[in-house]
């Protein structure tokens, strides 16, 4: 149902990319990009994805498209992912949920 949106313990299937999120003094939005996923599937509540980033899909419908704007505290925090220094950083994603799956 395109309708329904994806509850805590559903399976859902995303693609998304990740920005840095400019800082108002130089004008705010989207900076540059960090990285990016490409259909990769999640569950949610799981804590796969950043906290930030899982609350937006929980709002999302399939085939839905947005753009979620998130402090640090809901991205990476005080830690990094490998290779790219997220920490203390807020973050803009562009994400596209393509598919939600009900687990029982």
């Amino acid at each position: 149902d395109s309708l329904a949106q994806p509850e805590i313990g559903d399976r859902v299937t995303c693609s998304y990319k990740c920005f840095e999120l400019a800082a108002p003094a130089d004008g705010g939005g989207r900076g540059a990009l960090l990285f990016s996923e490409e259909g990769s599937t999640h569950i949610l509540g799981d804590s796969e994805v950043p906290p930030g980033l899982e609350l937006g899909l929980r709002f999302m419908r399939k085939s839905e498209r947005a753009e979620l704007q998130t402090e640090a505290r809901f991205a990476y925090g005080d830690r990094s992912i490998p290779e790219i220094n997220v920490a203390g950083q807020d973050m803009m994603y562009e994400v596209e949920l393509s598919d939600i799956k009900r687990v029982s």
